[in-house]
C-alpha cells in the first residue's frame, strides 16, 4: 500500500538564485518492505517521461529484483574515503552537483558518512543538493525519526544509533509509505529477499520478530497520517483558512540531565499533535555556576535537539526556577508545560513525614502551588546528571571538606569568643554573635557548610548556655522551645543569606553583560571603516569568553585571516576550514566545529550577515572550557550588533554627497 502525501504549493515567489529542489521520501516501517525498489521504479517511470535522472548511491543489498530495476539507469561514481586504514564509499556530493541532474536518487538518508566527509549525516549531503535547485528521491525507516527514537527502542528494546531531525522529514515535498504486513515480510526474510541466510536468522531472532514489526508499523501509518494532517494545517495557515487556533504553546523545561531528551521528545510529540507551537526553556541559576563541564555539554546537546525537533528555545536567568518558569508560562500563553521528576532516591525521603519536612520541594510541586490552574505534565525521569570526566583531576579531599572545617571554626569560635566578652561587659544575648557567624558562613561557603554550622552550633549553644549548662540535657519544656527556636530561626537566616547571594550573582552577571554589550555597542559608533569593527569584535570576544576569534571578509588561497584575536598562535587552518568558511559566506548559516556542517574544522564559523547579504565570516574556539549555549547567545549578538554598524556604514558611503 502506498499513500502519497503532497504539500501544498509555496505561496509567494523565491528570490534564490536556485529554486529549491524537490525532496521525496519513500518511508517504512522497517528494512525489507521494498522502500528501495519502489524508488527506482518511480524514477524509471519518470526516466521514461524525459526527466534527467542518475543514482546518486542506492545500496542493493544483494537483492535480485533491486539490481535489475538499477540496471537500466545511469549511476554515479561514489567517493572513496580512507579511515583507519580501511578504505570505504560514500555519495559523491561534488560528483552529484557537478552532474546536475534533474532528478538524483539517494538511499538511507538517516546513514552516518564516514569522518572525513563534508557533511557527518547522509541527509546533510541531500539538504545541500536541495539548494542547488536538484530535485531527490530518498529512503529512511520509520525507527530513525529522531522524535520517535525513545518509543521504539523502549518497544523493541532494540538501540537506534542512526537518526534524522523531524524538521528534515517536514521539509519533504511528498512522503510516500510503503507498506508491507509484518507475515509477508517474514516471508520475505525467510526466502532470502531480504538478507542472506545467516543474516536473515538473526534478524528475525534480534528486530525483525512480530511484536516488533506490528509496533513499527503501527508507527509508521500514525507517522505518515500525522504528516499528512501537518501539511493540511499549513495549507490553510497559508491561504487564510480558518481552523484551529494556533495561538497556544507547550513548554518543555530542561537541565544537564541526558535523561531530559526524552523530555524533548514528548513535548515535540505533544505539540505535534496538538498542532500547536513548543518551546524548550532552561532555567540558569548562581548554582549552576558549579555545573560540571560535561552538564554543559550535555545540557547544549538536549537544546541543539529542541532546536533540530523545531522548537523556540529560551535561556533564562532567576533565582527560583519554579517561579522563573511560572513567569514565563503567563507572559507567553503557554498552555502546557512539561517537567520531569526523578524518583526519590534517599531512603529517608520516602517517610511521608520526614521528606515532606525536611526533603526539598520538586519543581513540579512548586509550579503548582504558584500557578494552579496551569496544565503541567510530570514526565518520570532518571536522575542522572552527567559527571566530570575521568580524565578530569579531582579536587583533593582537603579541599572538599575546607568549606566544612572553617564554617565549624567559625561558628564555634564567635560563640566562645561571644562567651568571654559577656563575661566582662554588659552584653548577655550570646544568640546574636551565633547568628552573625551562621550569616557569615552561609554567604560565603553555601548551604550545606551553613547547615552543619548550624546544627554543631546549637548542639553547642545548648551544652554550653542552655540550663543544665554543660549537658546536652533539658529539663523543661521552655528549654525545648527555645532550643527548636534556636535552630528554626538559624536556618531561616541561612536560607535568606543563601538567597540573596544567589540573587546578587545573578544581579551582577546580568549587569557585567549589560554594561559589556553597551560598550561594545557604543565604541562601535566611533569608527568611520569596517576593519576597525572586525578587529575590535574580535579582540573583544578574547577578552570577555576567553576565545580564540579569527576573522574573514573573503576566502584566499593561503587562509590568512583579515583579523585574529590575541594570543592566537600557530594558526593551523586546513582544506576542511577553507570549504566551512566558503559554505558559512554562501548559505548565510553557522558551520565548522560542533555543527553539521564540516564538523572536522578547526574553528566554529558564523556569517556576518545583515539582511540577505553575507559581509564576512568570523571563527571561534574555545582555549580551556567548552563554550556553552550562554557563551554562543553572546558571541552571536556581538556579531549581530557588528554586522548592523558594518552594514549602516555601507549604506551611508553610498548615500550622494551634498555640495552645496
Amino acid at each position: 500500500m502506498t499513500v502519497p502525501i503532497d504539500s501544498p504549493p509555496e505561496v509567494g515567489t523565491s528570490t534564490r538564485l536556485f529554486p529549491k529542489g524537490h525532496l521525496k521520501i519513500f518511508l517504512g516501517a522497517s528494512p525489507g518492505v521494498g522502500k528501495t525498489f519502489a524508488m527506482l521504479q518511480a524514477a524509471a517511470e519518470r526516466r521514461s517521461e524525459g526527466v534527467d535522472v542518475v543514482v546518486g548511491l542506492v545500496e542493493t543489498h544483494k537483492r535480485k529484483e533491486t539490481e535489475i530495476q538499477l540496471a537500466n539507469l545511469e549511476v554515479l561514481p561514489r567517493k572513496s574515503i580512507t579511515y583507519k586504514g580501511r578504505t570505504f564509499s560514500e555519495l559523491d556530493l561534488d560528483g552529484v552537483l557537478t552532474r546536475a541532474p534533474q532528478l538524483v536518487l539517494i538511499d538511507e538518508c538517516a546513514h552516518s558518512n564516514i569522518p572525513g566527509s563534508r557533511h557527518p549525516k547522509r541527509y546533510n549531503d541531500i539538504a545541500e543538493i536541495l539548494e542547488q535547485g536538484i530535485n531527490v528521491y530518498t529512503t529512511v525507516n520509520i525507527q530513525h525519526f529522531d522524535s520517535l527514537k525513545d518509543i521504539v527502542e523502549q518497544m523493541t528494546h532494540v538501540t537506534i544509533r542512526e537518526t534524522i531531525p523531524d524538521s528534515f522529514i517536514q521539509s519533504a515535498d511528498e512522503i510516500q509509505l510503503i507498506d508491507l504486513p509484518p507475515n509477508d515480510l517474514l516471508q520475505r526474510l525467510a526466502d532470502g529477499k531480504v538478507y542472506v541466510p545467516e543474516q536473515a536468522k538473526s534478524a528475525v531472532e534480534h528486530f525483525f520478530t512480530r511484536s516488533n514489526l506490528l509496533t513499527l508499523r503501527e508507527l509508521a501509518l500514525r507517522q505518515t497520517a500525522t504528516v499528512a494532517d501537518e501539511k493540511t494545517v499549513q495549507y490553510r495557515q497559508q491561504h487564510g483558512i480558518k481552523g484551529q487556533p494556533v495561538s497556544d504553546k507547550v513548554m518543555v523545561c530542561v537541565g544537564a540531565n541526558s535523561s531530559n531528551d526524552h523530555l524533548i521528545r514528548v513535548a515535540r510529540r505533544i505539540a505535534e499533535r496538538l498542532h500547536i507551537k513548543w518551546t524548550a526553556v532552561t532555567v540558569e541559576t548562581s548554582d549552576d555556576e558549579d555545573r560540571s563541564l560535561i552538564a554543559h555539554q550535555q545540557l547544549s546537546r538536549t537544546l541543539h535537539l529542541a532546536e533540530e525537533l523545531g522548537a523556540e528555545v529560551v535561556l533564562l536567568d532567576g533565582t527560583d526556577v519554579a517561579d522563573t518558569l511560572v513567569q514565563y508560562a503567563l507572559t507567553n500563553n503557554v498552555t502546557d508545560m512539561i517537567v520531569g521528576q526523578s524518583p526519590l532516591s534517599k531512603p529517608w525521603q520516602k517517610i511521608p513525614l520526614i521528606g515532606s519536612l525536611f526533603g526539598p520541594k520538586s519543581v513540579a510541586e512548586k509550579i503548582l502551588s504558584y500557578h494552579p490552574s496551569l496544565t503541567l505534565r510530570v514526565i518520570p525521569t532518571e536522575e542522572n546528571e552527567p559527571r566530570q570526566a575521568p580524565s578530569t583531576r579531582p579536587k583533593p579531599f582537603f579541599m572538599l571538606i575546607l568549606p566544612y572545617g572553617f564554617s565549624l571554626m567559625i561558628t564555634l569560635g564567635m560563640l566562645f569568643a561571644a562567651g568571654e566578652i559577656s563575661k566582662h561587659s554588659k552584653i548577655t544575648d550570646i544568640s546574636t554573635f551565633f547568628f552573625l557567624s551562621i550569616l557569615w558562613v552561609s554567604i560565603k561557603f553555601g548551604l550545606k557548610p551553613a547547615l552543619l554550622a548550624t546544627i554543631t552550633g546549637s548542639l553547642v549553644y545548648d551544652y554550653i548556655y542552655i540550663e543544665p549548662k554543660y549537658s546536652l540535657g533539658i529539663n523543661n519544656l521552655e528549654g525545648w522551645i527555645v532550643f527548636f527556636s534556636f535552630i528554626f530561626a538559624a536556618l531561616v537566616i541561612s536560607n535568606l543569606a543563601i538567597h540573596s547571594r544567589n540573587v546578587l550573582s545573578t544581579s551582577q552577571s546580568r549587569l557585567r553583560q549589560i554594561r559589556f554589550f553597551s560598550d561594545f555597542s557604543n565604541e562601535l559608533t566611533r569608527y568611520a571603516r569596517k576593519d576597525p569593527i572586525l578587529a575590535h569584535l574580535c579582540k573583544e570576544l578574547h577578552r570577555f569568553l576567553n576565545i580564540s576569534v579569527i576573522a574573514f571578509w573573503e576566502i584566499h588561497d593561503n587562509l590568512t585571516p583579515a583579523f585574529q584575536s590575541p594570543k592566537t598562535k600557530h594558526l593551523h587552518l586546513t582544506e576542511v576550514d577553507a570549504s566551512a568558511i566558503q559554505w558559512a559566506l554562501a548559505h548565510k548559516n553557522r558551520s565548522g566545529k560542533s555543527t553539521e556542517n564540516f564538523s572536522d574544522a578547526a574553528y566554529l564559523y558564523l556569517p556576518i550577515k545583515a539582511g540577505k547579504n553575507s559581509l564576512g565570516v568570523i571563527g571561534i574556539r574555545a582555549l580551556k572550557n567548552p563554550l556553552t549555549i550562554d557563551d554562543l547567545r553572546i558571541v552571536q549578538t556581538l556579531v549581530d550588533q557588528s554586522a548592523l554598524a558594518i552594514d549602516r556604514l555601507n549604506f551611508l558611503n553610498k548615500q550622494p554627497v551634498n555640495k552645496d
